[in-house]
């Protein structure tokens, strides 16, 4: 089983450590889909920003892997969708209070007005 490799120690501690991350995330669960090679799977996210999100799943894909995730913000009927990079894992095995299980995933494109949108509603709820 997979943690994560040495390469991305620095990247996992920038999506972990919000003094450290480059855009500003929000605590807040939404229903995800998320696919890295056939169909979508549901699950849910436990935090957001304009770089990226923390998806709450038993089953990950690998380390690196790229993916496609799929979410609707709750003040918006438009779905977002993402091409993204999985950068960290937290194994089931490893499953504790701190870490669920789960994965980090790093944005690497999204469409200008997606990308607006999610900026919106981050400082919207910030603020």
């Amino acid at each position: 089983m997979y943690f994560f490799s040495e390469n991305d120690k620095k990247t996992m501690g920038d999506l972990m450590a919000p003094e450290r991350r480059q855009h500003q995330r929000i605590n807040q669960v939404i229903e995800v889909y998320f696919k890295d090679t056939e169909s979508f799977a549901k699950a849910y996210m436990t935090n957001v920003g304009s770089g990226g999100l923390f998806i709450k799943a038993e089953e990950t894909p690998e380390l690196n892997q790229d993916i496609t995730v799929r979410f609707t913000l709750p003040d918006n009927k438009e779905p977002i969708t993402a091409e993204g990079k999985v950068v960290w894992v937290s194994p089931k095995t490893l499953k504790s209070l701190s870490y669920p299980s789960g994965m980090g995933v790093k944005f690497v494109h999204m469409s200008h007005e997606d990308k607006q949108r999610l900026d919106e509603f981050v400082a919207k709820i910030l603020s």
